[in-house]
């Protein structure tokens, strides 16, 4: 889980983000959502229910709901609120569409877009933010196409960049997707991408960015591949990259290697 937004930090009119990012829920009644944005489904939003309106000073949650019920891809994401004197309920829009079986999501440095990615439709969704209401509305043109299944996502400190680890399958190696973000939060793929180095990658849920550089986890070949990224976004592998982690870090091990 990683925090975005500091009370500290930010002005009081303004409604600060909590990003809660759910990487697939697999087992029924994990679900935080419905199996559509009108049907039944499990969870804390097991219903289509709106909360109250958001005051002041509120964090939203966003929460990709992958599966609810064995073999039963989700579209959507809930959208959840917390108010400050710590009350938690369904967002004003407690439920927004995605792509199929949405599996991360990711909201950039100025909390006005979120962005999730879409494992089984090879897409990412963009959203724009509203930051009092909690309101989302697609970004121009999304969803997006990225490579084969699309996982961990991140966006680069400056919010120019948005990458996306692209799980891949036994037929396709793993690769990068990068997007440039255009003031509106629409998405547009930066030169070579869905990129795929010589070496190959697995990712599995794990990616972060830096400034001018993105690390990925590689589930099958125990390592992090790392890139550094020009001013256009593209990547370049560093020469002395995939490092090889201690077999006591393997992340094959674990769902959740996650690089913080």
């Amino acid at each position: 889980m990683r925090v975005s937004g500091d009370r500290k930090k930010w002005g009081s009119p303004s409604v600060l983000i909590l990003l809660l990012i759910v990487a697939a829920l697999w087992v029924a009644g994990y679900g935080l959502g419905n199996n559509n944005a009108n049907g039944a489904g499990c969870g804390l939003a097991d219903t289509a229910t709106a909360g109250p309106a958001p005051p002041a000073g509120s964090e939203f949650i966003f929460v990709p709901n992958a599966l609810c019920v064995p073999g039963l891809s989700n579209d959507v994401m809930s959208v959840l609120t917390l108010a400050p004197d710590g009350t938690f309920n369904n967002g004003p829009v407690p439920l927004v569409e995605t792509g199929n079986e949405p599996v991360w999501a990711v909201v950039d440095p100025t909390n006005h877009f979120v962005y999730v990615t879409n494992l089984l439709d090879n897409t990412v969704s963009g959203f724009a933010l509203d930051m009092t209401t909690g309101a989302l509305a697609a970004t121009p043109g999304s969803p997006y196409l990225a490579g084969v299944a699309p996982a961990a996502a991140a966006v680069d400190p400056s919010g120019t960049f948005l990458y996306v680890a692209n799980e891949g399958s036994s037929a396709v190696s793993g690769s990068i997707s990068g997007y440039k973000i255009s003031p509106n939060g629409s998405l547009t793929s930066v030169p070579g991408s869905p990129f795929t180095p010589a070496t190959g990658l697995s990712p599995q849920q794990g990616i972060a960015v830096t400034a001018g550089f993105v690390y990925v986890s590689n589930i099958v070949s125990n390592s992090v591949s790392v890139f550094s990224f020009d001013d256009t976004g593209t990547l370049t592998q560093l020469a002395t990259s995939p490092f090889t982690l201690a077999p006591a870090l393997n992340p094959s091990r674990s769902r959740w290697p996650w690089i913080l």
